[in-house]
């Protein structure tokens, strides 16, 4: 996938429409985060005595308040600066809000840059945290699907606008979501979530 899926497009209609898939088309959020983000968290800082003031903070933040959806790194800085107003400081959460706020992409890749760069135990550490997430994800097994009606309000939409699913998401999880519940629900044609997706994971579905 290129660095700017919207590169090449031409608008046709007046209005472009961006629906996240995660969380907002497909049904997948809070499984990741019950399952995956928050006790990963948990784990890898070594921070059992705190799960249960750092789980509500987490669903609050990336679950239930406006900030749904926030990046995964930002949602973490959002829990180290929480635990610090209750005493509770963890080696490395300073470094890790700085780069939060002064970092121009917030993903592994540009993670990993920054610890290649020199970057020390808080950002080292964040990345087992975002790695481990990644591979919780991935060993949940995949029983994603759309929202109810998603289908429907996504074809309603694109009658006056250009419609888009995009995410910032892991893309190999992303195609993986998308692809398998086709496969799962054995659709007899090309559904119409097609259109909406990215160039390459509309390969994926053919």
């Amino acid at each position: 996938m290129s660095e700017n899926p919207f590169a090449a497009f031409t608008p046709k209609k007046e209005w472009l429409v961006c629906v996240d898939s995660d969380g907002c088309a497909m049904d997948t959020m809070d499984s990741k985060h019950h399952q995956a983000f928050c006790p990963q968290l948990i784990r890898v800082y070594g921070l059992e005595e705190y799960a249960g003031l750092i789980t509500p903070h987490w669903m609050e933040v990336n679950l239930y308040s406006r900030t749904r959806g926030v990046n995964r790194f930002k949602g973490l800085a959002a829990t180290m600066r929480m635990l610090a107003e209750h005493g509770v400081r963890v080696p490395g959460a300073d470094e890790l809000c700085a780069w939060v706020e002064k970092a121009p992409k917030l993903s592994n890749p540009a993670l990993e840059e920054a610890v290649a760069a020199g970057g020390g135990a808080g950002l080292q550490k964040a990345l087992e945290w975002s790695r481990a997430v990644n591979a919780a994800i991935a060993a949940m097994g995949d029983n994603s699907r759309p929202f109810p009606g998603c289908r429907e309000a996504l074809a309603a939409i694109h009658v006056l606008t250009d419609t888009a699913v995009v995410s910032s998401a892991n893309s190999e999880a992303l195609a993986e979501e998308w692809t398998s519940f086709w496969a799962r629900t054995q659709a007899p044609r090309r559904p119409a979530f097609r259109r909406f997706l990215p160039r390459a994971m509309r390969r994926a579905m053919c």
